[in-house]
């Protein structure tokens, strides 16, 4: 055993230097190893890993490599070797550079693999003994008694429990109770609105000292142009106060639903590995704690999976309705994704990869999904004039060009963002979008120090794939192929988002790798190395990833909020000076919702002071108000600084 916690010890250690010699952080930015300046120590503790690892694995190493050559042959062990590889680190604008980069980051994720396996087979076999009796607790064995069963399914209630628990919990102490993506405070005024019983806003007195990206103006005024479906839930969350609480308590729910799903299509214990591996995954956890669609997403389509496998075990129609209102109910927040669980689900339903649904079962999804996704229609008619005109698709074709949004290659797609790769979209653009989203999942999804496509990899090279496995894998190549038409990879904002529909599919293929290298080792040390790496990454990558990058993310900080509350605003005028974003927009989302000077609300309003004529205009329009000057994170560096108080309050 002492040799076994030595190994851990530098596992640990090792993963803790590797993720020092990261720079990720609060910037927008892929994550890349350090060109220069590498941190001393990190660089000694890497190193003195390597020396004692390969030390103690070199007579071992010909015998691990034969035995991955001889189950995969030569030519699968190759592309086994280049997709680790290649995935191991985001692309670079230099090309020599990311080659590097692949070298390092490959030599640190094969050299904590070895470190783990050291680690498991240093295990005495007494105590491997009753680690085993342990894990078939948790997870039940193939031949499973059904009281054993019993006990292995206690666990799942009380993991969607722990899940809401850490998520709320970085979404309050972390996230900090405020919107840091551009897109989120579109939804969350949104929301504020909804809950207010209004479809718009007054228009903005001064449109330029109030607007920010994803607000549109039509007929009936000022309004967010996002897809209403999330929104309208949320909205649930600030009628209660507690918008921070909803995507939590979402991701406890989707816990749930994975479960009851599983257990139809993947023998329970393979189900309960898969949905160990759910709640532990960092990819999981982070977006289960911000204000994004993809939570609420992930509900929509897991309960119409879950409605389709009950629909076809039942033979009742109903549970095809809930498939069908759910997916309706995914086009009101993410047209696309909706479109692509659509055509997933689909296929699923009518014979790939299960038994064809009944036709009245076929008929309930169809409609369903027609009924629910029609709301769109008059809401699009209320806000732009057309029932087929989104409010999304024409607020994007002003702002950036016509069909810059739309799918498709072409010079005039894109919106200009600096992490994208080139104006316009062509193939070759989609092949670097993909490159850059799957490195994004291979550090994301389990947050392993290995990476976290090894499994997937063997999974999928080992060819001993079932009929459910091969739509677990349909589904991933449908959601990377057509993702590939569009002209942005999803930027890092909480992993591969884009992607994030294949989330389960993903963990249902590693956990079909695990259990294929636990054949081929003849005993389960491969999914005790499994849980033994989401340890590490719970204890070491989660907190990491919590403080280094997601802590005042973007530089969007809730000071504003905090100095209101601690200096009295009041009803007065607070100038937000510095950029539109972040400095203003982690101001704006704390305005009331009707900004004109008549109005009765007595509450800050806050302005973007982003000229001389806007900051005149502003004094004359709220010349009843006391006026405060706050300068933003860009100019400050840091937090929020008071630079002009009302005279009233200089003299206290």
């Amino acid at each position: 055993m002492a040799r076994f916690w030595f190994w851990m010890a530098l596992a640990a250690a090792g993963q803790t230097a590797a993720l020092r010699l990261i720079d990720a952080g609060p910037r927008i930015h892929f994550e890349h190893y350090f060109a220069a300046g590498l941190p001393s120590l990190a660089v000694f503790v890497v190193a003195i890993q390597m020396v004692l690892v390969l030390g103690a694995i070199s007579t071992r190493l010909p015998s691990i490599l034969g035995l991955v050559k001889t189950r995969l042959g030569v030519r699968r062990f190759i592309l086994l070797t280049v997709f680790v590889a290649c995935t191991s680190a985001a692309l670079s604008r230099q090309p020599a550079n990311w080659v590097v980069e692949v070298a390092l980051a490959t030599c640190i994720e094969v050299l904590n693999l070895f470190t783990v396996f050291l680690a498991v087979e240093a295990l005495p076999k007494d105590r491997w003994a009753v680690w085993r009796t342990r894990l078939t607790g948790w997870l039940g064995d193939k031949g499973e008694h059904p009281a054993t069963a019993l006990a292995a399914d206690r666990w799942p209630m009380v993991a969607a429990a722990l899940v809401v628990l850490a998520a709320a919990g970085l979404s309050y102490f972390v996230y900090q109770n405020h919107p840091h993506l551009q897109d989120e405070v579109g939804y969350l005024e949104h929301a504020r609105y909804l809950a207010a019983g209004k479809l718009t806003l007054p228009v903005s007195p001064i449109p330029e000292a109030f607007d920010f990206y994803l607000m549109g103006t039509g007929s009936h005024g000022w309004y967010s142009v996002v897809p209403p479906g999330w929104p309208a839930v949320l909205a649930i969350g600030v009628w209660l106060g507690v918008p921070w609480l909803v995507n939590p308590l979402l991701a406890g729910l989707n816990v749930w639903i994975a479960w009851l799903f599983l257990r139809e299509v993947c023998p329970a214990r393979t189900a309960r590995l898969v949905l160990l591996l759910l709640c532990a995954s960092p990819w999981f956890i982070f977006m289960s704690m911000n204000f994004l669609t993809h939570t609420i997403l992930t509900t929509a389509v897991w309960l119409a999976a879950l409605g389709i496998v009950r629909a076809r075990s039942s033979g009742k129609s109903g549970w095809a309705w809930v498939a069908g209102l759910a997916i309706g109910f995914a086009s009101l927040v993410r047209p696309l994704d909706a479109l692509i669980a659509a055509i997933v689900l689909g296929l699923w339903a009518i014979g790939f990869g299960g038994k064809r649904l009944r036709f009245p079962s076929l008929a309930a999804l169809v409609i369903g999904t027609i009924l629910m996704g029609a709301v769109a229609g008059p809401y699009n008619a209320y806000l732009t004039g057309s029932p087929s005109r989104a409010p999304l698709q024409v607020y994007m074709d002003q702002k950036f060009g016509k069909g810059s949004n739309d799918l498709g290659f072409g010079p005039n797609r894109g919106s200009g963002w600096p992490i994208d790769a080139w104006p316009g979209h062509t193939p070759l653009e989609a092949v670097l979008n993909t490159a850059l989203n799957a490195s994004s999942v291979n550090i994301e999804l389990h947050g392993w120090s290995i990476g976290s496509l090894w499994a997937v990899a063997i999974a999928v090279l080992a060819g001993r794939a079932n009929r459910m496995d091969r739509a677990w894998l349909i589904a991933v190549v449908l959601i990377v192929f057509i993702y590939g038409f569009y002209h942005f990879n999803g930027g890092p904002d909480f992993g591969a988002r884009y992607w994030y529909e294949a989330l389960l599919p993903l963990l249902a293929l590693s956990t079909m790798g695990l259990e294929t290298l636990s054949e081929w080792a003849g005993d389960e040390h491969p999914i005790a190395a499994a849980l033994l790496l989401t340890v590490l990454a719970l204890g070491i990558y989660v907190p990491w990833r919590a403080a280094d990058k997601y802590w005042h993310y973007l530089f969007m900080r809730p000071d504003v909020r905090e100095e209101a509350a601690r200096r009295k605003f009041g009803r007065s005028l607070v100038l937000i000076r510095g950029q539109e974003f972040p400095d203003y927009v982690s101001a704006a989302i704390y305005n009331p919702l009707d900004l004109r000077p008549e109005s009765s609300e007595a509450a800050p309003i806050y302005a973007w002071d982003r000229d001389a004529a806007t900051h005149a205009k502003l004094l004359a329009l709220y010349h009843d108000r006391p006026v405060w000057v706050l300068e933003g994170p860009t100019l400050t560096g840091g937090a929020y600084r008071i630079v002009q108080k009302p005279v009233e309050e200089s003299r206290r």
